[in-house]
Order: C-alpha cells, then sequence, then structure tokens
C-alpha cells in the first residue's frame, strides 16, 4: 500500500486526465482520417465504375454507326 498526500494525489490525477484526454483525440483523429480514405475510395470506385460504363457504351455506339 502507499499513502499520497492531497497534493501528489491532485498531480497524478491531472496527468492521468491528460493522458487521456491525449487519446482520446487520438482516437477520434484516427477515425476521422479513417472516414475521410473510406469516402475516397468510394467515390473514385463509383467514378471509375461510371467512366467504364460511358467507355463502354461509347464503344459500342462507335462500331454501330
Amino acid at each position: 500500500t502507499a499513502v499520497l498526500d492531497d497534493e501528489t494525489a491532485d498531480m497524478f490525477k491531472s496527468e492521468l486526465i491528460a493522458r487521456m484526454d491525449l487519446l482520446e483525440g487520438f482516437q477520434i483523429g484516427l477515425i476521422v482520417v479513417g472516414l475521410v480514405l473510406f469516402i475516397s475510395c468510394l467515390s473514385g470506385s463509383i467514378f471509375v465504375c461510371n467512366e467504364d460504363k460511358t467507355r463502354k457504351f461509347s464503344l459500342e455506339k462507335g462500331m454501330k454507326g
């Protein structure tokens, strides 16, 4: 067991809470970065799929004409 005076206990609590706040901010930052990457990949895949359909339509139209 250990006995802490009030000053040391307050210092320990503030350091612990500061670390937890830092980790929470880091966690939110990683979530935001993940969402940005996910949305970028999703929009890129939609763009590529639509481009392929447009290109295929243009080729079919050119072959018929």
